[in-house]
C-alpha cells in the first residue's frame, strides 16, 4: 500500500489523477488539452496495468468528459489511440466516442510504424457520466 496523500489534479493543471480512495494510491491519470478556442479539447488517459479491468479508466474519463461539457462548456473532444489497443478503443466508444477515422502508419512506436484510431464526441451526443 502506498502512503501517497489524495491527489485529485497534477500542477501542471492538464492532468487529472485517477486515484484509489480506499488505498489513497494514484493509479492513472485523465488528460485533457483544452484548444486556444476553448471549445475543444483532446483527451488521454492511463490507468497501471494491475488496475485495467476493473473500471476505473470509464468512470474516471466519463466525470472528466462531463466536467468539461456541463462546466467548461466544450462542444467537442476528441481522442486517438493506437488501433492494437482495443480496450481503449472500447472503453472510448462505451464514453460515447464515434470512431472517426484511421491514420494508417501514422505513427512510430516500439520499432515499427502504427495506425492511429481517431475518436470526436461532441456535445449534444454526451449522456453523462452513467451513460
Amino acid at each position: 500500500m502506498s502512503s501517497l496523500p489524495p491527489i485529485r489534479r497534477r500542477p501542471a493543471g492538464f492532468q487529472n489523477a485517477v486515484e484509489l480512495r480506499s488505498e489513497r494510491l494514484l493509479i492513472g491519470d485523465v488528460g485533457v488539452n483544452v484548444h486556444d478556442n476553448r471549445t475543444q479539447a483532446e483527451i488521454g488517459f492511463t490507468v497501471a496495468a494491475a488496475y485495467q479491468g476493473q473500471g476505473y479508466a470509464i468512470e474516471a474519463v466519463r466525470r472528466v468528459l462531463d466536467h468539461h461539457f456541463a462546466d467548461k462548456g466544450l462542444r467537442r473532444v476528441s481522442a486517438e489511440c493506437d488501433a492494437r489497443n482495443l480496450r481503449s478503443a472500447r472503453l472510448l466508444e462505451r464514453a460515447g466516442f464515434r470512431r472517426e477515422g484511421c491514420r494508417v502508419g501514422n505513427t512510430w512506436i516500439k520499432g515499427e510504424w502504427t495506425d492511429d484510431l481517431l475518436f470526436g464526441l461532441l456535445v449534444e451526443d454526451w449522456r453523462g457520466p452513467g451513460l
